[in-house]
């Protein structure tokens, strides 16, 4: 925020939560962010939508990325007793939901799309290969999501 909208941010964590909040309380940043950027205002719930200027194919990876990094997880299970690599992405209802299964599917992995309550879908990428390819394609920036698949793999860090 503060390279792009040349204001430093005011940060508040969240208690009993892994969130924090990063606000900006000059009009003039947020009609920039807003009307030059592209961001919406909250809620996303019905609204969130990727803008035409950034729904291209060579954009697509960092897209996910963003996405998996704030909204998804990694989990790994056992499968008949095998553990199992699953990449999950919960999207409230929205015309994200379709441009991030457009965005799967043209990087193409194999993916499922379940349908949850309210109007939530979960897109499901399963298994070492698709992590393997995930890793490659789109990356991650948290952590958290680096280190258990660099655990799950047993190779050095992703």
């Amino acid at each position: 925020m503060q390279k792009v909208l040349n204001e430093k941010p005011k940060i508040t964590h969240k208690k009993n939560e892994n969130t924090s909040d990063l606000r900006i309380f000059k009009k003039e940043k947020i009609f920039f962010a807003l009307n030059k950027i592209g961001l919406r205002l909250s809620p996303k719930r019905g609204r969130m939508k990727i803008p035409a200027k950034y729904f291209k194919k060579e954009l697509f990876p960092f897209i996910l990325k963003g996405l998996f990094d704030t909204d998804g997880c990694l989990n790994i299970f056992k499968n008949n007793g095998v553990p199992y690599p699953r990449i999950e992405i919960k999207i409230c209802p929205s015309p994200a939901q379709n441009q991030f299964i457009i965005i799967v599917d043209k990087l193409g992995f194999k993916y499922r799309v379940q349908n949850l309550d309210k109007g939530k879908i979960r897109i499901r990428i399963s298994g070492i290969k698709e992590l393997k390819k995930w890793f490659e394609i789109v990356g991650s920036s948290n952590i958290i999501h680096i280190e258990k698949a660099s655990r799950f793999l047993k190779e050095k860090p992703l």
